[in-house]
């Protein structure tokens, strides 16, 4: 695992460019079109330059997804205990990064209400293009946070953006864009093949607000296991499976809880040893699988993560020699498998 992390922090190194004050986290996912996240925390770390004084610990979650015809924009501020939920629509995605930059102001002052960041209007009336300035505040830092108007009037306004409060339905996040990921896994178990067995693998899933899905395959490295007769007579075990699963994700700021449920099939191979006639067979494992998760993402692209998967043998095979009374091994009805990976997103 020491190689994964190292992996993470360089990818997070290359993404993290000015730096925000200690404390305060910007989490912004742009629909295409958009900035970066990468440049718009630069923009707003740029503005809280010359701020001087304590800051309010703060993260600011910023979705953006294609909608109708233009953006939508949904904010989840996480300030002193409480979170706070927000919503917008414009044409102009730059009017979206400057709505986030005045709520990462509010955000961060210890002397404004967080009740602030319910009543302050992200949109001017008259002017659907340009974000107003953020409530009256002692500290020089959030008069800069302030946006500059448009120097000239456009031509024709343009359509009314709407703001959803907290208790009305979100029609954007409905329209959420799907992600996706790839996984890479390693670990042990014990329960399916004989004592503790090693095994590596891969998933490629489909990301959504707060699900995903994913399929894969993995490989279980080679066990031993011998006749209590004839220690020296016996079989090397190994398999090749495949496993489907649906997850409901719940989050808290950069950590994920995945709880996953689901079926899992394999091919168990035995190759046989020290007898007279020697022989390879195999036969199907199938399983219903159970695996809770736990998902820490350094990078909005990375994640470095930890799972426990429970399985409840639903077909298991025997494995016997020939011409010999005793049987050679079958799986346990319940096993066990932890596992450490690293996944690499996109698109959520």
């Amino acid at each position: 695992m020491s190689a994964l992390v190292v992996l993470a922090s360089v990818l997070t190194a290359v993404g993290a460019e000015p730096a925000l004050p200690d404390g305060v986290q910007v989490q912004w996912t742009g629909a295409p079109g958009c900035p970066d996240a990468p440049a718009v925390e630069a923009r707003i770390a740029g503005r809280l330059e010359n701020r001087e004084g304590p800051v309010r610990a703060s993260v600011v979650i910023a979705l953006v997804s294609n909608a109708d015809g233009g953006y939508g924009l949904s904010l989840d501020v996480e300030v002193a205990s409480e979170t706070v939920h927000r919503e917008l629509e414009s044409s102009d995605c730059e009017v979206l990064v400057e709505a986030t930059a005045v709520v990462v102001g509010i955000a961060i002052e210890p002397e404004v209400p967080v009740d602030t960041l319910r009543t302050v209007e992200l949109v001017k009336t008259a002017d659907a293009s340009a974000v107003p300035e953020a409530p009256p505040s002692s500290s020089e830092a959030e008069a800069e946070l302030e946006p500059e108007p448009e120097p000239e009037p456009k031509p024709e306004p343009e359509p009314q953006p709407r703001i959803a409060d907290d208790d009305s339905p979100s029609e954007s996040r409905d329209r959420d864009p799907l992600g996706g990921v790839v996984r890479l896994h390693g670990g042990g178990g014990v329960g399916v093949l004989p004592g503790v067995s090693g095994s590596a693998g891969l998933r490629v899933g489909v990301l959504g607000p707060r699900w995903r899905a994913e399929v894969g395959a993995d490989r279980t490295f080679r066990t031993q296991q011998t006749f209590p007769s004839e220690p020296g007579v016996g079989a090397d075990f190994t398999m090749w499976s495949g496993t489907v699963r649906g997850c409901y994700v719940p989050s808290l700021g950069q950590l994920e809880f995945p709880l996953c449920g689901g079926a899992s099939a394999g091919l168990i191979r035995a190759e046989g040893f020290g007898g007279a006639r020697n022989r390879t067979v195999g036969s199907w494992w199938v399983g219903a699988a159970v695996a809770p998760s736990l998902v820490w993402l350094p990078h909005p692209n990375v994640g470095l993560g930890a799972s426990i998967d429970a399985s409840v043998a639903v077909w298991r095979p025997s494995f016997s020699g020939e011409d010999r009374p005793d049987l050679l091994y079958t799986p346990a009805p319940v096993a066990a498998q932890a596992l450490g990976f690293v996944e690499f997103r996109w698109g959520s």
